[in-house]
């Protein structure tokens, strides 16, 4: 065995062993980034969501059930960090890349990574959130669930929805 578990990191954390907190925070904190920069948008606001969402983790870790893993808690502590951010903002942004800097052919590939993020930002915020982490963060539903404090038919529900509207806002963009 290479070092201690997950669970005896949960219990030396609870202590007080910042260190331990640290080794469980490592691991994770990668994906925490990417969710919280496609949720938000860009990376100065996810380094900021992510950060917050590490305190709020630290001092709340006593919620965190026995048995229960780290990363489906703690990316669950970041979707609400977001939200957190996302109602507080009252300005949006739009960035577009610089498409003249583009080669031909990569002005095709731009536009249409382009489309499906502007229809994932359209998605309602439960849908996109769900959908994010399933699929760009390759998380299971089963720990979507947990992220998310929902049931995993609630979470298949919200990502089936989701493509649906995905589908259309696609179709209707090729169309025109």
């Amino acid at each position: 065995m290479d070092g201690p578990s997950e669970e005896d990191l949960i219990q030396s954390a609870r202590s007080g062993d910042k260190l331990a907190y640290e080794q469980l925070l490592r691991p994770n904190l990668p994906s925490a980034a990417r969710l919280a920069r496609v949720l938000l948008g860009g990376p100065g606001e996810a380094e900021d969501a992510v950060q917050e969402a590490a305190i709020r983790g630290w001092k709340k870790l006593d919620n965190l059930r026995a048995g229960a893993k780290f990363q489906p808690w703690f990316l669950g502590i970041v979707v609400r960090q977001v939200r957190s951010i996302q109602r507080d903002r009252w300005w949006t942004t739009i960035r577009l890349p610089e498409l003249s800097s583009l080669e031909p052919g990569a002005q095709d590939k731009a536009l249409q990574g382009e489309d499906l993020r502007r229809a994932i930002s359209k998605l309602p915020p439960s849908q996109r959130e769900a959908v994010l982490m399933h699929f760009y963060l390759d998380q299971r539903i089963q720990d979507v669930a947990t992220s998310l404090g929902l049931s995993q038919a609630a979470v298949k529900s919200r990502i089936n929805r989701a493509l649906r509207q995905l589908r259309v806002s696609v179709a209707t963009k090729d169309l025109l």
